[in-house]
């Protein structure tokens, strides 16, 4: 189902990937120009401490024995509709493959 808009708020656009090998990543298209793009993620084997890439920041995690729930943002704003946006984490000691799952959404400007 699709959520009502409020009148003048901005929309999201949404992607999401799973997986068990390498770090977790997914990628999202922006469909307009000066959006942010936000990715959340859990691992499910491991209390990590993720690492966002040049141009990403980590906003917040948390951490129990066994588990990493954490959410990045893209640090500015993504210039150009149209652009694809990788966003990708990692953590050290890379001792991947952990389980995980991310999503990725666009927060569009009004």
């Amino acid at each position: 189902s699709r959520a009502s808009p409020l009148d003048g708020a901005a929309t999201a656009i949404a992607s999401a990937a799973s997986g068990a090998h390498l770090a977790p990543a997914a990628t999202l298209t922006t469909t307009r120009a000066s959006s942010l793009v936000f990715m959340v993620g859990t691992d499910t084997q491991g209390s990590r401490t993720m690492v966002a890439p040049a141009g990403q920041t980590v906003v917040g995690q948390s951490n129990s024995l066994s588990n990493t729930f954490w959410v990045q943002r893209t640090t500015a704003g993504v210039p150009t509709a149209g652009t694809a946006v990788t966003m990708t984490s990692t953590y050290t000691p890379a001792s991947f493959p952990d389980r995980w799952s991310v999503a990725v959404i666009e927060i569009r400007t009004p």
